[in-house]
């Protein structure tokens, strides 16, 4: 048996962290991004083939009020963030940012629909500056 008392947990995904722990969760880490550009992408090329429609990756984003403030948690400019995805259609434009989340991590922490509106109310905390335009994507 274990002694669970001496064993270091990781402050990341709530796991044992034992040998080799930080290493795995790196390979998660990297994983998780690679998930997210794809989808970034499929979705980029999904709406290409509407009529009308035009999509571009990671656009520079503008504030639309004067007010800008400063992310302590990321040390960046609201001015400075980046959506993923920027959509032009007839009917307006539509700004997205990809979220993939991990419920095996998260659910540790929550419940699934919990941690799924957390992480979407964070987006649209992040991204208040571009105003009703902007809609957060998240997917587990």
């Amino acid at each position: 048996m274990t002694n669970t008392s001496t064993l270091e947990v990781c402050s990341k995904c709530g796991a044992i962290s034992d040998f080799g722990h930080f290493d795995t969760y790196r390979s998660v880490v990297r994983q998780t991004l690679a998930r997210h550009e794809c989808v970034k992408y499929a979705l980029q090329r999904a709406y290409n083939t509407l009529e009308n429609t035009t999509c571009k990756v990671e656009p520079s984003t503008t504030s639309t009020t004067s007010e800008i403030t400063v992310d302590a948690k990321n040390n960046t400019l609201d001015s400075q963030r980046r959506v993923d995805l920027k959509v032009v259609e007839p009917e307006g434009t539509q700004l997205l940012d990809v979220t993939i989340i991990s419920l095996v991590v998260e659910l540790a922490h929550t419940e699934t629909l919990g941690a799924l509106k957390r992480v979407e109310l964070e987006k649209e905390n992040k991204y208040r500056h571009l105003g009703s335009s902007f809609t957060p994507f998240v997917l587990s």
